[in-house]
């Protein structure tokens, strides 16, 4: 049997490059890891037989692409056992970042599950359980709900609804609008340029023709010498208005989009290497997080998004100085771009039959340069209202309808043009609210991992699971090799923002 991919899907399938693959990648540390055999027999009896697309891979006939079912599908194929010299982080990191260089196999489903242990381990020992799963197949939350399908939980487990302003009941309504944009994008650009190579330079005057009947965009860019800073111009002219007010911030954000380039700096400039490197930052106590956030105002994502802030605006410093001509104190990038899955369709508790992606990816811009911890999530909590109160997630999920439908080339030209724009994909996924157990053992900790496409160095996801955040970093090591570093900031200013907000003692003190 076979299934026409979705064009939300297909977007994702095409975006691997030599030295990004799309691939997301998750780990369930175990204090106690679960018996082989039962993990094998949950994964064939329950997750398998639910979804089509776990038997199924890719395969373009017809003239369209298609889920086919893997006429040799073979378990062996996807889930492995793997003796590591030891269970230490060392180990896990080692071998993950290996996996994170390492293509699926296309011929067959786009999954993979390893099952690691150390050698000569013994019932009851340390273990961890890693998924691997091409972007195309599914999104964070739709893996979260598979894991779910995988686990045992209580009633309690299941995330919090994440929609970022979009009831179930919307998703037909933002389709539509989505299509109109994806079809109006395409038109105007093939209009404008006549042939597919002339197509992809017309684009971001055709999204600038689409922000609104004025033509913001347009009318900014005529002016020479705003024009060197022009999402600052569009910045100024909308800072008076509220946070959610939805006209100003669909031009606000939609034009950041357009207009925004990639600042200028050694860790990002030049190619990738495609070799990855993989850290993480665990036991992040969200009790700690909401009393942040009655101190300082905010959310949980707006919280941890600035603690990485503050450790970006640390790193980044620290090359400067170590990299550039001029001392730190003169480092001077105000603010840098990421990619941001939105969720389009809230977390599904009856566990649905398919997984997929329904999502659109925005553009986050994130403060740096603030040291004070209360700024720093105001100017956070500031820039993820407005991107919540904009069109510009709508548009999104059009512009990523209109790249599935789109010559391979200019589908390929156009992602690029945009993910260039960030240094890389930042993610919140929410996870299970209580312990979950695979196959009777408890999971201890969840971490998880973006994929990161076209020349983006670096890939951020918070994951929070039974009380707790974690923090999965991977990048590219010739663009970011001493990204442990960058994980011990992201410890000491999560530790210094609890100190400042009361929620722990300050060591010594």
């Amino acid at each position: 049997m076979s299934t026409p991919i979705a064009s939300s899907d297909i977007t994702w399938l095409f975006m691997d490059h030599d030295t990004n693959l799309m691939q997301i990648h998750g780990m369930l540390k175990f204090k106690h890891a679960p018996d082989w055999d039962a993990v094998t027999e949950r994964v064939v009896s329950v997750v398998i037989p639910r979804y089509d697309v776990m038997r199924r891979h890719p395969k373009h006939e017809h003239g369209r692409w298609h889920w086919v079912d893997d006429p040799h599908f073979d378990l062996a194929n996807h889930i492995s056992l793997i003796e590591l010299p030891d269970m230490s982080d060392d180990s896990l990191q080692e071998y993950l970042a290996r996996r994170f260089e390492e293509p699926i196999n296309r011929d067959h489903p786009l999954w993979a599950m390893d099952y690691l242990v150390a050698k000569g381990h013994q019932p009851g020992d340390p273990g961890a359980f890693i998924l691997r799963v091409h972007h195309a197949m599914a999104d964070g939350i739709r893996l979260v709900q598979l894991l779910l399908g995988l686990c045992d939980q209580d009633t309690d487990a299941i995330p919090p609804k994440v929609s970022w302003g979009y009831r179930g009941g919307r998703m037909g309504v933002v389709k539509k609008a989505a299509g109109t944009v994806a079809d109006g994008l395409k038109d105007a650009a093939m209009g404008a340029a006549g042939t597919v190579p002339r197509a992809l330079p017309a684009v971001p005057r055709v999204i600038g023709g689409m922000l609104n009947p004025i033509n913001h965009p347009r009318y900014l860019m005529k002016a020479g010498k705003l024009a060197r800073r022009p999402v600052r111009v569009t910045d100024a002219l909308t800072n008076p208005t509220a946070p959610d007010n939805a006209l100003t911030n669909s031009v606000r954000e939609l034009s950041r989009l357009v207009l925004s380039n990639r600042p200028k700096n050694p860790v990002w400039a030049g190619g990738l290497g495609g070799n990855k490197n993989v850290e993480w930052v665990l036991d992040i106590d969200l009790d700690e997080i909401k009393v942040i956030r009655r101190a300082f105002g905010g959310t949980v994502n707006d919280v941890l998004l600035a603690v990485v802030a503050l450790a970006l605006t640390d790193y980044l410093r620290e090359r400067h100085a170590t990299e550039g001509a001029r001392p730190a104190e003169e480092f001077d990038i105000r603010q840098v771009s990421w990619m941001l899955p939105v969720s389009l369709k809230p977390f599904d508790a009856s566990l649905p039959e398919s997984l997929g992606n329904h999502f659109a990816v925005v553009l986050l811009t994130m403060p740096l340069g603030i040291s004070d911890p209360r700024e720093v999530i105001a100017a956070m909590s500031e820039r993820t209202t407005r991107l919540k109160h904009s069109a510009e997630p709508t548009v999104a999920f059009g512009f990523q309808w209109a790249i599935a439908e789109s010559p391979a080339k200019m589908a390929r030209a156009i992602t690029t043009f945009f993910a260039d724009k960030t240094v890389g994909q930042l993610s919140n996924v929410p996870g299970p609210r209580s312990q979950i157990r695979l196959a009777g053992a408890p999971v201890h900790q969840i971490v998880g991992w973006v994929p990161t496409t076209a020349k983006q160095p670096l890939g951020v996801c918070n994951f929070t699971y039974n009380g707790w955040a974690t923090i999965g970093l991977s990048a590219d090591t010739r663009r970011i090799p001493d990204l442990d570093r960058l994980a011990e900031l992201l410890r000491r200013h999560m530790r210094e923002m609890a100190e400042a907000a009361g929620a722990r003692k300050p060591v010594g003190g």
